[in-house]
């Protein structure tokens, strides 16, 4: 199963993925809402091969997901690998300039099953598809608006 989303917004690539790598303010974002995160690689520069297992509740019961940094391109690139429970999933970021202001942000994320239990899980979010993609859409959307909301351009005055 398959989500996308594509945003403009007026902020330069570059601070927008600045923010996206901020990988400290994600984890501190994350244990606020209960959501343990644990660095599992001893890189000390952000890139590939950085990885984390990330314990959560879904649907009641305790679940890990391990993830990995595949591709980091700055300013236009991040993509991640991970399985929990019997489903890998992969996400991509990707920024595009538009002008040295605007920036298109598209996002994607590709669920695949690798147990029958995974399977399950699938056959249940297809039935709600239209629901669950439109509410990727609005999150991605809000992340985009928020980025925008709090970029304060430097002035050359």
């Amino acid at each position: 199963m398959k989500f996308s989303s594509r945003d403009d917004i007026n902020v330069p690539a570059n601070v927008i993925f600045e923010r996206i790598s901020d990988f400290d303010t994600w984890e501190r974002l994350a244990l606020r809402r209960g959501i343990r995160v644990q660095r599992t690689d001893s890189y000390e520069d952000i890139g590939p091969g950085m990885a984390w297992d990330v314990a959560f509740r879904f649907r009641g019961k305790p679940r890990t997901l391990s993830a990995q940094m595949v591709k980091f391109d700055s300013p236009h690139e991040i993509g991640f690998a991970g399985s929990v429970g019997g489903l890998v999933m992969n996400y991509a970021v990707d920024l595009i300039a538009l002008s040295p202001r605007r920036t298109r942000i598209s996002t994607a994320l590709d669920l695949k099953p690798e147990t029958l239990s995974a399977r399950l899980l699938l056959q249940s979010m297809r039935l709600a598809r239209t629901r669950l993609k439109a509410g990727y859409k609005d999150r991605t959307a809000h992340f985009a608006n928020t980025i925008e909301e709090n970029y304060r351009p430097v002035s050359s005055a």
